[in-house]
């Protein structure tokens, strides 16, 4: 029985750190994507925080505010965080294999804000 519960517990572990490097992956995906587009990556992280696996942080120009015309540079801005938002998911399929939809419902929520932020 001991023996039985070593593997048991060696199998939850391995688990765990499959699961911490599908985070970083995605994660990964979204600041390698924020970076090439120029978003200003502040922060990356697969620290839980909040009940959120881990995130992404850039600076939001000040002059993207809402009710703002939609100007080609506001426009671009949106587009690319629509990028960067899709990018985690996109890494995570590229590298794991699978897809995340439950872990990946704060960038679709993002994704949204950003396609209707003018309407």
């Amino acid at each position: 029985l001991w023996g039985h519960d070593l593997e048991m517990k060696r199998k939850r572990m391995c688990a765990a750190e499959r699961e911490r490097h599908s985070t970083a992956q995605h994660e990964a995906g979204h600041a390698v994507m924020a970076t090439i587009l120029g978003l200003g990556l502040t922060r990356v992280s697969i620290e839980p925080v909040r009940g959120k696996e881990g995130r992404v942080t850039y600076a939001i120009p000040a002059w993207v505010t809402k009710g703002h015309p939609p100007e080609s540079a506001v426009r671009r801005w949106c587009e690319a965080n629509i990028m960067s938002q899709m990018a985690g998911f996109i890494a995570e399929k590229h590298f794991r294999g699978r897809t995340n939809h439950i872990g990946a419902t704060g960038d679709y929520a993002g994704t949204w804000a950003s396609a209707t932020w003018n309407e």
